[in-house]
């Protein structure tokens, strides 16, 4: 029996220790390692590729990483430094950024339109706003500039394509966020 009731003392000693251990991790957050999905580092890749010394960083892991490389090579290294890195640097570079167009633009403190047709009125002569419209609404006969009788179908296809667009994630698409950046949001 002495030896049952050592063996037990000493699984409940053992439990008692892991079980001090996994509190002691969930309670310090500074020793959880942030890891975030293949398209969060492509968006890290995408948001800092500009600055050199973010590049040399990433040529520490990969050496043919540059700043024309693929934001899928580039999120590859990003995610290879990143892991268990908990220098300054990483502190800055591997954070959680907005995924959608919106969330970017509301993280710039950007207020979304609520007056579609002031808005239409001071941005009608946008390259390319006429087409996107038009493409929205095929109704439309006129241009931006000539727009008389049709403005109410212009304004309601430039809040379509607000619309349409601020959900699409900012990996897919950098073209579309500038655009949105200038259709979607008032002027400040």
């Amino acid at each position: 029996m002495d030896a049952k009731l050592a063996a037990l003392a000493g699984l409940g000693a053992s439990a008692g220790g892991a079980g001090a251990f996994g509190i002691y991790k969930l309670a310090n957050p500074e020793d959880k390692t942030k890891t975030f999905t293949d398209e969060e580092y492509q968006l890290i890749f995408r948001e800092f590729k500009s600055e050199a010394s973010f590049i040399t960083a990433l040529q520490t892991k990969n050496s043919q990483i540059t700043k024309q490389s693929s934001n899928t090579e580039g999120g590859k290294a990003a995610k290879d430094w990143c892991v268990g890195n908990k220098t300054k640097d990483a502190k800055k570079w591997c954070v959680q950024l907005p995924s959608t167009i919106e969330a970017k633009l509301l993280s710039l403190n950007k207020e979304l339109v609520s007056d579609w047709s002031a808005k239409l009125e001071a941005i009608k002569s946008v390259d390319g706003l006429d087409a996107d419209l038009k493409a929205i609404d095929k109704s439309i006969t006129q241009t931006l500039t000539t727009m008389n009788g049709d403005k109410s179908k212009f304004t309601a296809a430039l809040q379509k394509w607000c619309s349409d667009n601020l959900s699409k994630k900012l990996i897919e698409d950098e073209s579309t966020f500038t655009k949105a950046e200038k259709r979607c949001v008032n002027d400040n």
